[in-house]
């Protein structure tokens, strides 16, 4: 099911942005449209967790998230998908 959502927002992704990538960079894909920055910082604050709390649980230290949420950082795919675990949400939520 988690392989599907991944999927499926992988493919949204690409009809939206037209990118073509190779799967092997498929973990490194960086993304930041703003629309994804938005949903990830309201998500975030709807469940009331703060940045060092999301911090922690995914690996990051609290102002590397916060420059992710304000878009002075490139977000990884692969880190996407660990911000959708830490938030207990799918990865296709934040397109």
């Amino acid at each position: 099911m988690l392989f599907c959502n991944i999927y499926f927002a992988f493919i949204k992704f690409m009809l939206t942005f037209k990118a073509v990538l190779l799967v092997s960079d498929l973990m490194a894909l960086k993304i930041s449209p703003p629309q994804v920055i938005k949903r990830i910082r309201d998500i975030r604050q709807s469940k009331g967790l703060t940045v060092r709390f999301v911090s922690r649980k995914i690996g990051v230290t609290p102002a590397a998230l916060s420059y992710i949420e304000t878009n002075q950082n490139s977000l990884s795919l692969s880190k996407l998908i660990d911000i959708a675990y830490a938030l207990e949400v799918e990865p296709w939520q934040f397109f």
